[in-house]
């Protein structure tokens, strides 16, 4: 079974924050086993300047990675401009379940606890139906069905790498719509969260009760 679970990003998630305000981003990567408070000294930093002109904000990405032992990103500081985005994903397979999370100015944010401003996506690398909902208190969720493409032909593999190039949205404003998506074994979901009280995208066969 394909993990989808927001609360323990891997190598083929990625989650993503929009900086709206300008000020000093304070934040770590914490295994998802372990979860504790930050301390300032494991802290990366974003600078978030005011904007300096008009129009869309730009995407910065972050790499995050295993170094001796210890989770570390690359860029390790970043500067960016108020309603800038910032990614953060796994470099590869051999680094463990996190969560990113910090603070700015008063507001805390996390990976595992998607509000307003947040995005996570997901590559679903195995056909099946996924049914996802909230662990949390809210009845939020839908279903993702992933195909498997027919690729005997030349035709037929680049069809599929099209396919590839193009992710899915799923908008979340109280609820998600659409609440159903087809994609085909490869694509990516984007679950972007509009208005939501902190919340989980979390395959239903992992929640507990």
């Amino acid at each position: 079974m394909d993990t989808l679970d927001s609360r323990v990003l891997s190598y083929v998630d990625c989650f993503a924050r929009r900086f709206a305000k300008a000020g000093t981003v304070r934040y770590g990567i914490i295994s998802a086993s372990v979860r504790c408070d930050l301390h300032d000294e494991d802290a990366f930093v974003i600078e978030v300047k005011e904007r300096r002109e008009p129009g869309e904000g730009t995407q910065h990405d972050v790499t995050v990675r295993m170094k001796a032992g210890r989770f570390t990103v690359e860029p390790a500081k970043l500067s960016i401009q108020a309603g800038d985005v910032v990614m953060w994903h796994g470099a590869n397979s051999a680094v463990p379940g996190f969560i990113v999370s910090g603070q700015v100015g008063k507001q805390r944010f996390s990976s595992a606890s998607l509000d307003a401003e947040s995005l996570f996506t997901h590559a679903f690398g195995v056909p099946g139906t996924y049914e996802w909902g909230d662990t949390g208190p809210s009845d939020i969720g839908g279903r993702i069905v992933v195909k498997d493409l027919d690729t005997k032909s030349k035709e037929d593999c680049e069809k599929w790498m099209r396919a590839l190039s193009q992710g899915a949205l799923v908008t979340i404003k109280g609820r998600a719509e659409p609440q159903q998506v087809e994609i085909v074994t490869g694509q990516t979901v984007f679950f972007a969260v509009v208005d939501a009280p902190g919340i989980t995208i979390t395959d239903q066969r992992l929640k507990v009760g």
